[in-house]
């Protein structure tokens, strides 16, 4: 956050979607690969496990999406859930508060049952939307962590949301310790899902990551650790 903070705060009210796309267009002719020396080492992905079900795919999208919603209740109707079971809600991106959700699924829908392991406490980080998560995109160097490389902007992200949701789902943790813990998003937000799941492994024992056009943003001996 330290490195964003003063990029962020450097141009104040002279921020604007001008200079952003101009930062844009100069960041697109960069040859990434030969600044940071990283050649191949950075992940392409890997397939969608096979014991992964379209419909959960579906349903996990919903959640992804719903973090672009900005009322609470518009994001509880999306998915078909009590406004009373999202538990953090926040849609404006600021400095150290990523846009975000947090929400409890335990419905007893036996379908429900069968295609969308239920029973999980859900985080859904938003993708990019603002000019703050433009920074966050370009914040690119390298970080190290677990034996690795990750993307730097969405680590910090990453972070934030750890730091603000954390205490609610160790909380919800010891209401409901039978329930997993999934982290989802899109784009800027899959990235940042991504590094929060592996952040965490060494935390909860059922954390999972449902990340939907994903960055290249682990390198690629981490990529096992995720599921």
């Amino acid at each position: 956050m330290p490195v964003l903070k003063r990029v962020y705060d450097s141009f104040g009210d002279k921020m604007n979607y001008d200079f952003f796309n101009v930062m844009v267009l100069l960041v697109s002719e960069q040859p990434w690969s030969k600044i940071f020396n990283i050649d191949s080492s950075f992940s392409k992905g890997k397939p969608v496990p096979s014991n992964v079900s379209i419909r959960k795919l579906l349903s996990m999208s919903s959640y992804a999406l719903g973090a672009y919603h900005s009322e609470k209740s518009s994001l509880a109707h999306l998915l078909s859930l009590s406004e009373k079971d999202i538990l953090f809600f926040n849609s404006v991106a600021s400095v150290g508060k990523p846009a975000c959700f947090l929400a409890l699924n335990h419905h007893d829908n036996e379908y429900l049952l069968v295609y969308l392991m239920i029973f999980r406490i859900i985080v859904s980080i938003r993708g990019t939307q603002s000019e703050l998560d433009v920074l966050r995109d370009l914040v690119i160097q390298p970080s190290s962590l677990e034996g690795g490389l990750v993307h730097s902007g969405m680590r910090e992200e990453a972070n934030d949301v750890i730091t603000i949701l954390k205490p609610i789902i160790d909380m919800q943790l010891i209401l409901h310790p039978n329930y997993k813990v999934v982290f989802t998003g899109h784009s800027l937000g899959a990235g940042s899902a991504a590094i929060a799941t592996l952040i965490l492994q060494s935390v909860y024992s059922n954390v999972f990551a449902y990340c939907f056009a994903c960055p290249s943003c682990v390198s690629l001996n981490l990529l096992p650790r995720l599921q």
